[in-house]
């Protein structure tokens, strides 16, 4: 998945001035939950769409610029990934809650929290921690499905919830393939 996203924002990342490094994008899709949370309750459509849009858009140009720019590196995955647990929970739990209901919420948390802790234990344990795909999926399906909720269109939050389950079958899947990974490296 991230080459075929690397080759789809490669034009766009090659003509990024200098001062734009990943690193600074990943921080500034972060800080993003700010003014969503400002502004949501008054003007939800910008919330959504001039807000959380733009911003998980930037996660698909950080890691393609570290990497046309030689400049990936563990603490840039690690800032990457952080980014989107902040901007996404900060989201679900002060724009979005209690919209959304508690136990898609707390599941949703529940699982990037392992997956935020599993990832670390094989980084340390010798083996590779980068995102699996199911992951990427995760966070896609996570942005559409509280964006859907965001904005406050009923027929959007009616297709947010499914959306969210997909986001937590995705996250299921990811841990797991983390965990068998880990398991078969270390010989448990």
């Amino acid at each position: 998945m991230a080459l075929v996203i690397d080759r789809a924002v490669r034009p766009l990342v090659l003509h990024l001035p200098a001062w734009v490094t990943p690193n600074a994008i990943s921080i500034v899709r972060g800080l993003a939950v700010i003014p969503v949370v400002l502004v949501h309750r008054e003007h939800p459509f910008i919330a959504g769409f001039g807000i959380l849009l733009p911003a998980m858009l930037l996660d698909l140009v950080d890691g393609p610029l570290a990497r046309a720019r030689g400049q990936a590196s563990q603490i840039g995955a690690f800032l990457d990934a952080t980014a989107d647990k902040i901007f996404i929970h900060g989201v679900l739990w002060l724009a979005c809650y209690p919209r959304i209901p508690l136990p898609a919420a707390v599941a949703m948390s529940y699982l990037d929290a392992l997956l935020t802790v599993i990832r670390p234990m094989k980084r340390y344990l010798g083996s590779t921690a980068k995102a699996n795909d199911f992951g990427k999926w995760k966070t896609v399906f996570q942005a559409v499905g509280i964006g859907f909720y965001l904005v406050r269109l009923p027929i959007l939050e009616t297709l947010g919830l499914p959306i969210l389950i997909g986001a937590l079958v995705m996250a299921a899947l990811s841990f797991g393939g983390h965990a068998r990974d880990l398991f078969r490296s270390n010989d448990f």
